[in-house]
Parts: structure tokens; sequence; C-alpha cells
């Protein structure tokens, strides 16, 4: 069974209508730019994206759009928004901090966004008249105010799997769609998501198992051998399988979880041989 999300249906709907006019370029055409130039499955070229992209340029955009302005739009173009706005963050702060020192004692890769101090609650942001950190973009509003659990599919952390990095931005008429991509890719990716049909266990990233608290709506009692808390998560990822697999899925018996890797997701030095970043190219 799947679930529809028709709230960013309906208005997705609206925005190809054509009943919202703004000034701000919802194509998030700049962050499109660096996307394009800068990011191969996941992973980016960050050296290169400092010297030669222009972040900056789009987080500007997203600085200069009034707090009455994005109030004001349709579901679709602010869960494309702050999605986006998340992501070009979270790329900044790596940009701020290169080369990404290690951190005695940290917990984490000596190459990981995790070694940057408060990174998620402590380095604040500002777009759309608000400064917020990358976890309050999360809470407060991705997942607070527009109730869109499926971003725990799509926002990027700093790795290079469990979600990736699209090489594309979200938008306002494709949002929708996005989504669900990136909840196939993520549940198709073995270091995401397993179903062990000899165990009936399932085990799905580590990350997603602790917010599975985001997941409770979905709950539709088909779980009931599992903890009240993992229920809903386990009935929304068998109803995004494939049928026979998600069958299958509804007569396993527990949930564990798969250890992120904070490796950072930068790519190799030598990863575009003598080619030109595409925002080069003539």
């Amino acid at each position: 069974m799947r679930y529809p999300c028709s709230v960013l249906a309906l208005a997705a709907a609206l925005v190809l209508a054509g009943v919202e006019a703004s000034a701000f370029d919802h194509t998030h055409a700049k962050l499109a730019a660096v996307l394009d130039a800068f990011v191969q499955d996941g992973r980016v070229d960050y050296p290169l994206l400092k010297r030669l992209g222009d972040l900056e340029g789009y987080l500007a955009e997203l600085k200069a759009v009034k707090p009455e302005e994005e109030k004001g739009w349709v579901a679709t173009r602010r869960a494309a928004f702050w999605l986006n706005a998340y992501n070009a963050f979270t790329l900044k702060a790596v940009l701020q901090h290169l080369p990404v020192p290690p951190r005695r004692a940290s917990g984490y890769p000596a190459h990981s966004i995790g070694n940057i101090r408060g990174v998620w609650d402590e380095l604040w942001f500002e777009a759309a008249g608000r400064k917020l950190t990358l976890d309050r973009i999360e809470r407060d509003v991705l997942l607070g105010e527009l109730e869109e659990p499926r971003v725990r599919f799509a926002l990027f952390q700093g790795r290079s799997r469990c979600p990736k990095l699209k090489a594309e931005p979200y938008v306002p008429e494709k949002i929708d769609r996005q989504l669900e991509d990136d909840v196939a890719r993520f549940l198709a990716d073995g270091e995401c998501f397993r179903y062990e049909q000899g165990r009936r266990k399932v085990l799905l990233s580590e990350l997603l198992v602790e917010n599975a608290a985001d997941f409770d709506r979905y709950d539709d009692g088909g779980f009931g051998e599992f903890p009240r808390k993992l229920r809903g998560l386990a009935a929304f990822v068998a109803s995004r399988l494939p049928e026979a697999q998600g069958r299958a899925m509804r007569v396993s018996h527990s949930m564990g979880s798969l250890p992120p890797d904070w490796t950072l997701n930068e790519l190799p030095l030598n990863w575009r041989g003598r080619q030109p970043p595409r925002s080069e190219k003539k």
C-alpha cells in the first residue's frame, strides 16, 4: 500500500497552474549550476567548488527572500526552498573549514564533517529573514512546519550515502517525485537498508532508526511484534518496497540499525582527469 503525500501533490498542481508569483527563482538555478559542476555520485570536489563555484551567489538569494514572501508560498515551494537551503548550508559549513581537521575523541573518522565543532547545532545560517542552525531547519521547519518525514532520505549530512547528495536541486514542480526517488534509492542501497529474510530482520541506517518517531503516523498495525516506536517507520519502508519484498518484510520480527560511514564525501583529487568542470565548458 502506498501512502499519498496529498499536501505536496496538491501544492505542486497549484504551482503548475501558475497561481503564485514570486521574485525568488524557484528553479534554484544557481544551486543547480553548483551541483552539476562539482558533485558526482554523491561526492563533492570541495577544493574546486571553493575556488571556482558560486555557492555564495545562491546563499545570497536565500538571504534576500522576505519572511512574508516565504510564508506565502505553497508547501512545495517552501519544502524545496528549505531542503535546498539545508544542503547548501551543509556545503558551506564544509567549505568554511577546509581542510576539515581531525578532532581527538570526537568519535568521527579523521576526515569527517562531524569534526567541525557544532556543525549541526552551533553554526547559524540566514534565509528568508530567519537565523537557523541545520538542526532547526530540519526539526522546526521541514519536520515541524512542513511535516515532511521523507526529508530523512534527502538531507545531506556530509556523507557519500544514506542519504546521497543529489546532483540537482529540489524544485516545486517535481519535489514529490524527487523525494520518492530519494526513498527508492536509499532502500536500494545495501549500506542503508537490508532485509534478512532468513532471520526475518529489518536493518536500516542508524540515523533513520534513531528518528523513527518522525514516521509514527504511518503505523498501520501490521508490525505488532516490533517495539511501538518502530512500527510507523517499518510500515513506511514496507510501503515503498516492491510488492513482494514489502509482503515478505511484514512477517519480520525485529529491526536493527546499520552504522553510517561518517567519512567526508570528498572526491579524489584526480577524479576529473584532464576534463574541466562542466561549469567551465564552452
